[in-house]
């Protein structure tokens, strides 16, 4: 739905296909927008320098020692895997903030809302943490969000 770049340094832009948001809900929008924001997030924070990767990215750390030479600032991968580590609940906690919950169900339900960014990526199709009934509710709500069906719950953003 959308895709962030790096401009220059520490200037990011997010380009939104708006065929896609046309058709997508606001809590798809909200989901992308916060999403790509982590990109932009990484991109800075791996940029900067290395020092920092240990503490805050283990994940980041441990893959700068195996190849020192590559720019990490723009491994897809990585932040993918970054953000399945360590930002999904964020996601997750800034969605029920704008939209509210109010029993456990509806907690699962933003979790996969948040989730639906690493979709299509390596660490959703090899991760043992979700069940392959679970991971076909993740891919289904956000389907239904992406698309406006009759089963999403958020509205059109027009």
């Amino acid at each position: 739905m959308a895709q962030t770049s790096n401009t220059d340094p520490y200037n990011y832009t997010m380009t939104f296909d708006l065929n896609r948001v046309q058709n997508a809900t606001d809590i798809a929008i909200a989901r992308t927008m916060m999403h790509e924001s982590i990109h932009a997030y990484l991109f800075s924070v791996f940029a900067l320098n290395d020092s920092i990767y240990e503490a805050d990215f283990p994940l980041a750390w441990a893959k700068f020692l195996e190849d020192p030479n590559k720019d990490f600032s723009t491994d897809e991968g990585l932040h993918h895997e970054q953000m399945a580590q360590s930002y999904v609940d964020a996601l997750k906690f800034g969605l029920i903030d704008i939209y509210g919950v109010s029993d456990y169900k509806n907690e699962e339900y933003w979790e996969n809302i948040a989730l639906g960014g690493l979709i299509e990526t390596a660490w959703f199709d090899t991760t043992s943490v979700y069940s392959s009934t679970r991971k076909r509710t993740i891919k289904d709500q956000n389907s239904y969000e992406d698309t406006n069906h009759e089963y999403s719950r958020g509205s059109l953003c027009n």
